[in-house]
């Protein structure tokens, strides 16, 4: 017994030490995103409409896959996924090297989806089950989670600038780093141990295999039922994906508008490296954050983001001079950039708050589910205002719009987030007690 227990201790310290290397190679894709807009508009011809196109259509197949994807991680376990969702990706960037026509890029953008959805469930899944019973486990999870985002940004910044530079030489080569990277995290997925895994008992009984089935199903929605159920979980859930999808919008927007003022590949390069360290070090110092300012924190972050896409579209469409224009539009990429370090670490933080293994899988399933609803939805609106106007004015529009709908969520949110445990409903928060209660 005392061996068991000392190997499945060995397993959990393992997981704990890879989850950071993993997170750090697959949070993003690396050697891509600095150089993402300017490959697809301009070797490969796609305007910025297609690209946020392929983005919402990447939010509607997560949303599409959330079940099957839920059902695959319990059936094979989180190790086995985690290697399938590196796979896909890896597919994911081969195929958009090779696309030559939009249907391609929607087969990429579905292989990512499908990837993002196995990784972003299986990941925090595998981390969940890999800390100790403890009460200090919010705060671990937190820690490691915020270091693996944290290792990335500083990753990212540096392939942003090498990027930047090996576009101008070769546009591809960035594109075969970023694939090399996914071959090396597919190794890195190998080396997890599945955890508490319960391991599927071959029976040539179908009548069991169907019971199992349906209980299965069975306990997915009551699940499901819950997270929607609990008012504090639907507030959290609600922000996240309003948050999500106005990231992958800007994510197009921020480049495109570069791309207007006339900024070159290298010089975007080292802006996107700098966005990286800052958001990175958002990402690390997250807890500081929390502590700070408590049940304002998704407050600030919401707002904040909001507040610099409005002032950057602005500034852009002013007759100041080159130098300061360029230089205040960065300035609202970093605040931007720090609001999104610090809602990818702290979102897993909130939504992981009073779970347990029971039903810390659904939750994530749930999570992922939402933000790819919420990309879809506002990926449809900005591709819709970016096809009519310049970038300048679709910035402009898209930043008043969501500072508006922003402001409402967090109004919605006011007595439902944040809250000290007394406060809540047993059913808010307790699943076993919202299983009873039904």
């Amino acid at each position: 017994m005392e061996e068991n227990q000392k190997n499945a201790s060995f397993k959990r310290k393992t997981n704990m030490k890879i989850y950071t290397i993993h997170k750090t190679l697959t949070q993003d894709l690396l050697f891509y995103y600095a150089i993402k807009f300017l490959f697809l508009t301009t070797v490969k011809s796609f305007t910025a409409k297609d690209v946020i196109i392929a983005s919402a259509f990447w939010g509607i197949i997560r949303v599409i896959m959330q079940i099957p994807i839920s059902v695959i991680i319990d059936k094979v376990g989180s190790k086995k996924s985690l290697i399938l969702g590196d796979l896909f990706q890896l597919a994911s960037v081969t195929i958009i090297m090779l696309s030559q026509n939009m249907a391609m890029l929607l087969i990429a953008n579905f292989f990512g989806a499908i990837s993002y959805d196995l990784r972003d469930v299986a990941e925090s899944d595998l981390l969940n089950k890999s800390i100790p019973d403890v009460p200090e486990r919010t705060q671990i999870y937190s820690k490691l989670n915020g270091r693996g985002i944290g290792n990335y940004y500083y990753f990212s910044a540096v392939s942003a600038i090498l990027s930047g530079f090996l576009f101008e030489v070769n546009p591809y080569i960035p594109m075969c780093i970023c694939a090399t990277v996914l071959i090396i995290a597919i190794r890195v997925a190998s080396m997890f141990y599945d955890v508490d895994e319960q391991k599927v008992k071959k029976t040539t009984d179908s009548k069991n295999i169907m019971k199992k089935y349906k209980d299965y199903f069975k306990d997915l929605k009551l699940a499901f039922s819950f997270i929607f159920t609990s008012r504090r979980l639907k507030a959290l859930m609600l922000f996240s994906g309003l948050m999500y999808g106005m990231i992958m919008v800007m994510n197009t927007y921020e480049m495109n508008l570069l791309k207007e003022i006339e900024m070159s590949a290298s010089i975007t390069g080292f802006v996107y490296a700098g966005l990286q360290l800052i958001a990175g070090f958002a990402s690390k110092h997250q807890e500081k954050f929390h502590e700070k300012y408590k049940n304002k924190t998704l407050t600030i972050i919401g707002i904040s983001y909001a507040i610099a896409c409005l002032v950057a579209g602005t500034i852009s469409v002013t007759t100041i001079p080159y130098i300061i224009m360029a230089t205040l539009i960065v300035a609202t990429y970093i605040v931007r950039y720090c609001s999104t370090g610090l809602y990818y670490v702290l979102i897993k933080k909130y939504v992981t708050n009073f779970t347990n293994q029971e039903v810390a899988n659904k939750v994530y399933s749930a999570q992922s589910l939402v933000d790819g609803i919420g990309n879809a939805l506002i990926c449809a609106f900005g591709a819709g205002i970016v096809s009519g106007l310049n970038i300048k004015y679709a910035v402009i529009i898209f930043g008043i719009t969501f500072l508006v709908i922003m402001s409402l969520v967090l109004y919605y949110m006011k007595n439902r987030v944040g809250l000290k445990p007394e406060e809540y409903r047993k059913k808010d928060i307790n699943y076993k007690e919202y299983v009873r209660l039904k």
